[in-house]
């Protein structure tokens, strides 16, 4: 988590040049950040309750020093613009072979958090499946290759990095996209 100042400058019609919000995301230079933990059990009320604690803990003393010149803003990297939509739509996609079942988890829990109904997604043969909900698989009686899935019961279970997450078929996935992975199960 971290706080942007985002501001630009911009050239007024009068060849003045004033400050006004950058309404990029994460378009500005960066306060401060802190890391916190999901945890397995976490939902969106837990995400929003520990944002607003690291807030309530840090946000005005890391205000004043910042006024006190105390701490400075570290800059982003200025070779990469700022985009709302390009970076953080590629983001929101689940590289199951790529990434670990932590961070697919966490990323899949937190998208809703940040944007209500913006859910992360996977994309089979061209098709991109919304995800709502995710969870560890700790059951150590499935073998799955890391980018790889099998359906058991209701659930869609899927390989990653390092190990393995679940998805509840027609719960945490639309019928549509549920119907295409039951239909294209190779097991």
């Amino acid at each position: 988590m971290g706080y942007s100042y985002a501001r630009k400058k911009i050239h007024t019609p009068s060849n003045s040049i004033t400050d006004c919000p950058d309404v990029s995301v994460d378009g500005g230079n960066i306060l401060k950040q802190y890391r916190f933990d999901i945890n397995k059990g976490d939902n969106s009320i837990d995400l929003e309750n520990k944002l607003i604690n690291i807030v309530e803990k840090t946000l005005a003393n890391d205000l004043i020093l910042y006024m006190e010149g105390k701490i400075l803003l570290m800059p982003q990297n200025s070779n990469v613009e700022s985009s709302t939509t390009d970076k953080y739509e590629q983001y929101k996609e689940i590289r199951f072979e790529e990434e670990t079942s932590d961070e697919i988890r966490n990323k899949v829990l937190s998208y809703p958090y940040l944007e209500p109904f913006c859910f992360c997604y996977f994309k089979s043969k061209n098709i991109k499946h919304i995800i709502k909900n995710i969870d560890y698989y700790d059951k150590k009686d499935i073998k799955i290759s890391s980018g790889e899935y099998i359906i058991k019961r209701d659930k869609v279970l899927f390989g990653t990095k390092n190990g393995v997450v679940c998805v509840r078929l027609f719960v945490d996935m639309n019928y549509y996209g549920s119907m295409l992975l039951l239909f294209n199960n190779k097991r």
